[in-house]
């Protein structure tokens, strides 16, 4: 129990750590607009990716099929009568989301609801079979959400010691 209180502890107060995350922070706000903005400028498609999926998750749910299973069979299921006929909408949708998300956690602005915006994410385009967001962006995301450390530089830390301050000395 004193070991993860301790822990607690060096996350929210040491200004090291404060320091680290920031800077782990700003370099997956970075990645993460930089991943967006480059959709956003070159020819992106995503309908391309998802014939590949399904064409490859055809013989995993027919593999999980003779072994009595019906998880990935309900996935591609989803994707096949969702993704596919909405993809012009997620054309525009995920390249932006990637944007917003990398300049939120640039500035820091909603910490914490931005990281668990880019952990939804990350999970999804992990489940449809992109590498790129490797669970080491899942971790991390999950440690600047949980961190909430005093000396971490980013909006959210100044705008609540401004409020503090302005409700304290009305």
């Amino acid at each position: 129990m004193t070991r993860i209180s301790s822990l607690t502890q060096c996350l929210a107060e040491n200004r090291i750590v404060g320091y680290g995350l920031s800077l782990i922070r700003v370099y997956y706000g970075y990645q993460w607009f930089i991943a967006g903005f480059n959709k956003l400028t070159s020819d992106f498609n995503i309908v391309g990716f998802f014939n590949y999926f399904v064409l490859s998750e055809h013989a995993i749910v027919q593999f999980q099929a003779s072994k009595g299973e019906w998880g990935a069979s309900v996935w591609l299921w989803f994707v096949e009568a969702v993704f596919i006929p909405l993809s012009p909408i997620f054309n525009i949708f995920i390249p932006m989301l990637e944007v917003l998300i990398g300049l939120l956690l640039v500035l820091g602005f909603y910490r914490v609801l931005v990281c668990f915006a880019a952990i939804f994410l990350n999970i999804t385009f992990i489940m449809s079979g992109v590498v790129w967001p490797g669970m080491h962006f899942v971790f991390f995301q999950l440690l600047i959400a949980y961190s909430n450390n005093k000396y971490e530089v980013c909006l959210d830390n100044y705008l609540c010691k401004r409020t503090r301050r302005t409700l304290v000395h009305q």
